[in-house]
C-alpha cells in the first residue's frame, strides 16, 4: 500500500452567477494519489478538469470539502509552503511563461524566491570599501550557484545549458513546455499537477513529453495527477483513472478496469470516441484492450459488469461514428441556498442510451461495483437478471476477463 501524497474529499466549487444564484463547477469530487503514482483525470471540455487542477495545488479554494498533502490539510497553508509540495504545469507554456525574461531568468527567479541556490537576500549595501567588496562577493557567489543549479535544471528535463538565455519565443512548443517542467521541479515538489501538458504540442512532441515525464517519475519519486481528454495518452501514463462528467466521478479505478472494461455508458462513449487510423478497414472502433499486447489473464468477475458490458455494446452497436449524441449540457446554475444540494437526477441522463426512469429521478452514488472500480450509474449498480419494472428480464452472461492489472509497460 503507497502513502497517499495527496487525499482530496467531497470537493466542491461554485461560483457566483449573480441573481443569487451560484454554477457548480465540481460537485462532491474525492480521490487520492498515492507515492509515485499517476491518476490520470479524463473527461470532455467543461467538466470541471482544470478547476479540479487549480483547487489540488490551491489557486482555488473549495466551496466545501477538504484536501490535505503529505498528511497536512491545504486549507490556511502558507503559499510558498504549499507551493514546495505540489506544483501546477499549465496546458499552454507560452501563457505561463514570462515573455521578457530568459530561461535562466525564468527559473532563477524561482529559486531566488524560495530561497534555494543562493536565492536569499544579500542584505544592505554599505560600510567600508572592504564590506562592499565582500557583499560583491556573496551576489556573485550566490548568482554562480543559482546559474548552476539552473543548468541542472535543464539538463534535468533534456534541454541543456544552451537554451538558458532564450526567451519564450525562441523555443518550440516542446521546449518551452520542458521548461515550464523544468521550473516546476526548481521547488523539489512531491506532487505535479499536470493540466493537459501535451494538448498543444505535435504528436511525436507529445510522446517525447510523456516519455520525459515518466523518467522523471521514476527518478524523482513523483507523484502525478495528469488531466487529458486524449484517452490513448491517459492509458499509456497512469496508474489509475478517474473519469468526470459535469463535475462529478462518474467512475474510478485502475486503467485496465476502467478503460478496457466501462462500466459506465459515458466512459464508454469516450473509448468508443477514440480515433483509428483506417475506419474503412475496421468495422468497429478500436478498444484500448487491441492495445494490450499480453494475453489476458483467467479471473472470475462479478455478474454486474459483464450485464452493464452487454448492455452497452447493444446500445452502442449501431452508432459506431457518433457514440456521444448530444452536446455538453450548460453548467447547472442552481440559487445559492441549495448551491450545495445534488441535482436531481443523473447528470448524464439525457445523453446516455441506457436511461431509465429512475436515472431521471435519483442520483446514482459512486459505489465500488468491483474490487477497486467505483462507478456511478444506477443500471450498472442493477444485478444481472433483474429487471426495471415492466422490462424484460437482462441477460447474465459471465465476465470476460479483463487482462493485466497495472500500467502498461514502458517500450
Amino acid at each position: 500500500m503507497r502513502a497517499a501524497v495527496l487525499e482530496a474529499r467531497d470537493l466542491t466549487k461554485e461560483y457566483p452567477a449573480g441573481r443569487g444564484r451560484s454554477v457548480r463547477a465540481v460537485r462532491g469530487v474525492s480521490m487520492s494519489v498515492g507515492e509515485g503514482e499517476t491518476l490520470g483525470v479524463a473527461g470532455e471540455s467543461g467538466c470541471g478538469k482544470s478547476t479540479l487542477a487549480r483547487l489540488l495545488v490551491g489557486l482555488e479554494e473549495p466551496t466545501s470539502g477538504s484536501i490535505s498533502l503529505l498528511g497536512q490539510p491545504l486549507g490556511g497553508t502558507e503559499r510558498l509552503s504549499l507551493a514546495r509540495r505540489a506544483q501546477l504545469v499549465f496546458q499552454d507554456p507560452f501563457s505561463s511563461l514570462n515573455p521578457r525574461l530568459t530561461v535562466a531568468a525564468a527559473l532563477g527567479e524561482v529559486l531566488a524566491l524560495h530561497g534555494l541556490a543562493g536565492g536569499a537576500g544579500a542584505g544592505r549595501v554599505g560600510g567600508a570599501g572592504s564590506a562592499r567588496s565582500r557583499w560583491r562577493e556573496t551576489i556573485t557567489g550566490r548568482r554562480s550557484e543559482r546559474r548552476a543549479q539552473v543548468d541542472r535544471l535543464l539538463e534535468l528535463v533534456a534541454l541543456g545549458a544552451r537554451f538558458a538565455d532564450r526567451y519564450p519565443h525562441e523555443l518550440s512548443g516542446g521546449q518551452a513546455q520542458r521548461v515550464a517542467i523544468a521550473r516546476a521541479l526548481a521547488v523539489e515538489p512531491k506532487l505535479l499537477v499536470l493540466d493537459e501538458p501535451t494538448s498543444a504540442l505535435d504528436v511525436s512532441v507529445r510522446a517525447e513529453i510523456i516519455n520525459l515525464l515518466m523518467r522523471l517519475q521514476e527518478e524523482l519519486s513523483l507523484s502525478y495527477v495528469f488531466i487529458s481528454h486524449d484517452l490513448s495518452i491517459v492509458r499509456h501514463i497512469s496508474d489509475r483513472v478517474c473519469v468526470m462528467y459535469l463535475g462529478k466521478v462518474v467512475e474510478q479505478g485502475s486503467w485496465d478496469d476502467v478503460l478496457n472494461a466501462p462500466l459506465h455508458p459515458y466512459t464508454k462513449a469516450l473509448a468508443d470516441a477514440v480515433p483509428v487510423p483506417d475506419p474503412e478497414r475496421a468495422p468497429q472502433r478500436a478498444t484500448f484492450a487491441r492495445l494490450a499486447p499480453t494475453p489476458p489473464a483467467s479471473s472470475e468477475g462479478s455478474e454486474k459488469p459483464a450485464n452493464m458490458r452487454t448492455l452497452l455494446e447493444a446500445a452502442l452497436a449501431a452508432s459506431r461514428r457518433q457514440p456521444l449524441p448530444g452536446a455538453l449540457p450548460a453548467a447547472e446554475v442552481a440559487p445559492a441556498t441549495v448551491a450545495a444540494e445534488p441535482a436531481s437526477g443523473c447528470p448524464y441522463q439525457a445523453r446516455c442510451p441506457l436511461a431509465e426512469e429512475i436515472c431521471r429521478s435519483a442520483l446514482p452514488e459512486l459505489a465500488e461495483l468491483v474490487a477497486g472500480h467505483l462507478v456511478a450509474c444506477h443500471v450498472a449498480a442493477r444485478p444481472a437478471g433483474v429487471a426495471q419494472s415492466g422490462e424484460a428480464g437482462l441477460p447474465a452472461i459471465e465476465r470476460e476477463p479483463s487482462g493485466r492489472v497495472g500500467r502498461q509497460p514502458r517500450t
